[in-house]
């Protein structure tokens, strides 16, 4: 298996779990060669300098038309956060089968379901494909990438030409990315291949403007994008893995961080209780664990990926898709898991990520009657704010909105992740991560109305026209007709119990299946059974 740990994405050739812990033949893109010690400070002060974003703001204040009138709550509206890193984007390889490898991560990248992307190891070529014009779906109506059409990004990025982490913003959806922070901060030196390297660890701090309001976060959110150097995560230097928290806390505290993605390597089970432990909420909001199929470690083959998206500030309600009701799952040793499915598979060569057993808790060298995966694994998956403490918080006067923030991981299709759609993984790349506000949500009536139109022809297997031309037609409309409560009103039909307008294209898709709309409650994506009003999680699908 590729040493993701030591060589992040590097290493162009897979080795065993066991030879990759202890491999220190490839170089990690980003160090740079350590050089005199009589001139090591300024040369470490000139590449931080240097690393600093080019376009530190990227955006622009049009709108993207009248929306309901409903977005104006407080608790309406929602976003989605994507994080994704595909290591080194080259490799030993043909060019046919390198630019093979490129256009896939490309293509996932550009049409990935989050408004908001932020990567890590981000090239030149990665910020120049998330700025391009977008592209319509490849097969329109069908599921999968090939059904989504591309998006069109305010885009930053750290000035380095490989190891960079970037953040970037739909402008459909958004108004600007404000680049507030970027540090390339010098860890430690270390020996590898005869030769004296400088070890870095990197944060982007960005704000995000939106062209609407987002539940519970309003009309921006401030977000922060970590790449912590493998030997850092792995506690080789104990003092310079405490400061890498103290660190992290302080921007969090300083930059008011509210979402925070990354890469933390081998250290991903300890963001939680280092962060929490210097005062902070924080919460997982997306991970990805799968079954190794050679590697144990008291018969437990349990791997995950060391990314994932974190939020900071309590309060919060995630529905994760692997989570504490399923850690006897997640800790079941192989015989048990032998026929279980539910987990994906992968190994023995390239995986996503480690085996569990290469993850630190409290040193770097850990004995394996030391390793305790239930313990870790609960450290990761404990809300901050109990369920009951949530129950607890009213409402506001007069409104029926749910009054906490709500997050559920969007569980990605690995066929659309994997070189071949199959068995082969690009070396290096980790699991794409995806969350999603779960508010209540509104759309304008042309909106709703053009995506009703688009559900009746999936259903009907007629072509679909290009939402281009739907929203260019909609605009014409709304430009003709004017937007806001008095069109919706004129052309929809009140709901008797709660208050709000349901358009005629929502009334027509209950009539078609003889049901009635007004048995149903409002809320996520339009209206839903009120039966089924606490399986608020469901998860998505691509």
């Amino acid at each position: 298996m590729q040493d993701v740990s030591d060589a992040e994405g590097s290493n162009p050739h897979s080795v065993p779990v066991s030879d990759a812990e202890t491999s220190n033949l490839h170089s990690i893109p980003g160090d740079s060669v350590a050089g005199s010690d009589s001139d090591m400070e300024e040369r470490v002060e000139r590449k931080r300098a240097h690393a600093q974003p080019k376009l530190a703001f990227h955006g622009d204040d049009r709108s993207r038309g009248e929306s309901s009138i409903y977005n104006a709550e407080p608790e309406v509206g929602n976003i989605g956060i994507f994080f994704g890193n595909w290591g080194q984007r080259a490799s030993v390889d043909s060019a046919t089968n390198k630019r093979r490898r490129s256009e896939r991560s490309d293509r996932q990248i550009m049409r990935c379901p989050g408004q908001i992307i932020i990567l890590a190891e981000a090239n030149e070529h990665v910020e120049e494909v998330l700025k391009s014009p977008p592209l319509e779906a490849e097969e329109p109506g069908t599921k999968g990438l090939s059904g989504r059409r591309s998006f069109e990004h305010f885009v930053v990025r750290g000035n380095e030409p490989k190891a960079a982490v970037l953040i970037a913003a739909r402008k459909d959806n958004c108004t600007y990315v404000e680049s507030i922070d970027y540090d390339l901060h010098f860890d430690h030196k270390y020996r590898e291949g005869g030769t004296t390297k400088k070890a870095y660890s990197r944060t982007l701090v960005c704000k995000v403007g939106f062209k609407q309001n987002v539940g519970h976060l309003g009309r921006s959110v401030n977000c922060m994008g970590v790449h912590g150097h493998c030997r850092t995560m792995k506690i080789m230097w104990p003092q310079v893995y405490n400061e890498f928290w103290d660190r992290l806390a302080s921007k969090i505290k300083t930059f008011s961080i509210e979402i925070m993605v990354g890469d933390f390597n081998m250290a991903l089970t300890r963001v939680i209780p280092e962060l929490r432990s210097r005062g902070l909420k924080c919460d997982c909001l997306a991970w990805y664990p799968w079954l190794h199929s050679t590697e144990r470690c008291h018969d437990q083959p349990l791997g995950f990926d060391s990314c994932g998206i974190f939020y900071i500030g309590g309060e919060v309600q995630v529905k994760l898709h692997w989570n504490l009701d399923h850690l006897g799952i997640l800790t079941a040793v192989a015989d048990d898991l032998r026929a279980d499915n539910r987990l994906p598979k992968y190994g023995p060569a390239s995986v996503p990520g480690q085996h569990w057993r290469c993850y630190r808790s409290i040193k770097n060298n850990e004995d394996d009657h030391d390793k305790d995966l239930q313990a870790r694994l609960t450290e990761l998956l404990t809300p901050s704010t109990p369920q009951e403490v949530l129950d607890q918080i009213p409402k506001r006067a007069g409104k029926c909105y749910c009054p906490y923030l709500r997050f559920t991981q969007k569980t990605l299709n690995a066929s659309d992740w994997l070189v071949d759609g199959h068995t082969e993984m690009h070396n290096g790349a980790h699991f794409p991560q995806c969350a999603w506000t779960h508010n209540a949500s509104s759309r304008s009536k042309e909106a709703q109305e053009a995506r009703a139109a688009r559900a009746e022809l999936k259903r009907s297997g007629s072509p679909q026209k290009p939402r281009h031309e739907e929203r260019k037609e909609s605009s014409e409309n709304s430009r003709s007709r004017g937007a806001g409560a008095s069109v919706w009103n004129t052309h929809s039909e009140e709901h008797p119990q709660y208050g709000v307008y349901v358009s005629q294209s929502v009334q027509a898709a209950y009539a078609s299946q003889r049901r009635s709309w007004e048995g149903n409650s409002w809320n996520r994506g339009g209206w839903r059974d009120i039966d089924s009003a606490d399986d608020w999680c469901a998860e998505p699908k691509w």
